[in-house]
């Protein structure tokens, strides 16, 4: 892996500081879902491109062929909701 990006709708402040705590090399902020799609095309165009997403739009925003993953955060577990599934 040569770099992580960080595409995010989070203002500036809040996706410089998870950023920096996460060790990822450089972010974009305030992104709209088109906006994300544009910059994925251009990193695709740089080179290979994976993608690890909580699911909310991984699967209808990242343009083929780029491999996606749906990561979400750990729940409680819970009898009325069905589990989760990549």
């Amino acid at each position: 892996m040569q770099r992580v990006v960080l595409l995010t709708g989070d203002i500036q402040r809040v996706a410089r500081a998870i950023a920096r705590q996460v060790g990822v090399d450089e972010f974009y902020a305030d992104l709209l879902r088109q906006d994300k799609v544009r910059v994925l095309k251009e990193l695709k165009r740089q080179g290979a491109v994976a993608m690890v997403g909580d699911g909310v739009m991984t699967r209808r925003l990242w343009p083929p062929p780029i491999s996606a993953s749906r990561w979400a955060p750990p729940e409680p577990m819970s009898r009325s909701k069905p589990p989760m599934s990549c």
